[in-house]
């Protein structure tokens, strides 16, 4: 199951539905769910100085929903506390994935994946603070260039 084939439209997906399936996943017995946490709104206009623009699939659909509905990254939103809460009832860990990794070279360690970064290690300590497992990505997707 997942929120766009639940919400069957982007501008569907509400904070109430983002709970209810992951807390159905949780109770289903999934060990890790992968969530784009770090991924702000205000990082969309960094996309466009990129070459391949966004690559990851959760990426695309975050930025997608946001777009379209003018609001936040939902992970982000006042959700986040009750995910880390259906993660620590349901012992599942948080993979904080990096919906802003690099499709190529030219795009390695750009503004908008190091912008991402900031805001996963923001989300990465809300884990630790709750005792909830998490770990970021990070940007192992694709080499870091160099000057």
């Amino acid at each position: 199951m997942n929120f766009k084939k639940e919400a069957k439209e982007v501008t569907n997906i509400t904070n109430e539905l983002i709970l209810s399936v992951l807390e159905k996943q949780a109770r289903q017995g999934v060990s890790y769910f992968t969530i784009h946490a770090g991924f702000l709104r205000e990082f969309l206009p960094l996309v466009k100085k990129r070459k391949m623009g966004i690559v990851s699939r959760g990426g695309s659909l975050s930025a997608s929903y946001m777009s379209k509905l003018n609001r936040q990254n939902p992970f982000c939103e006042s959700s986040f506390d009750q995910i880390l809460e259906i993660c620590a009832r349901y012992d599942v860990s948080l993979s904080l994935g990096d919906g802003l990794r690099p499709g190529c070279l030219y795009d390695a360690t750009d503004e908008a994946q190091l912008s991402e970064l900031k805001g996963a290690w923001r989300a990465y300590t809300s884990c630790v603070a709750k005792r909830c497992a998490g770990d970021d990505r990070g940007p192992w997707s694709c080499a870091i260039k160099s000057n």
